[in-house]
């Protein structure tokens, strides 16, 4: 009897770590948008830049905690680059000034989230760059 709750364990054990498939699906979806963004040649409209951004914020609120490793480093990746850009668009002057800098804090706050989880995985600073130099090749 016991071996059998011990098995069960383990199973639920394994597929609570495996990443769930809706997950996988939404995070390549997500990173291949960002891709998209990335190799634009004119500037991505606030509703279209704002959508997105919600977007990976809804997917954060409810899904972070079942991101892999890998794909934890592709989502500091797409925060980052979010961040680069909303900081940047700040700096303008006009409606959406604001609302760029919000974007630029809370995703701050994420992709510190993110590296911290990178680190619970037993990933130090130095690798978590070189990964990141590895994505930012790949796109």
């Amino acid at each position: 009897m016991r071996k059998k709750a011990f098995l069960g364990f383990l199973l639920f054990d394994i597929m609570m770590c495996k990443p769930k498939k809706g997950v996988l699906q939404k995070m390549d979806q997500l990173f291949d948008q960002l891709k998209g963004y990335l190799n634009m040649d004119t500037e991505l409209p606030f509703i279209d830049f704002d959508k997105y951004y919600k977007e990976v914020i809804a997917f954060l609120d409810s899904e972070w905690t079942n991101l892999s490793e890998e794909d934890t480093m592709r989502m500091i990746f797409i925060l980052d680059n979010l961040k680069a850009n909303s900081e940047e668009r700040s700096k303008y002057k006009g409606k959406e000034a604001k609302k760029f800098a919000k974007i630029a804090e809370r995703t701050n706050i994420w992709a510190q989230a993110m590296i911290k989880r990178m680190k619970e995985f037993g990933v130090n600073d130095e690798e978590i760059g070189k990964r990141y130099e590895a994505i930012y090749e790949s796109v």
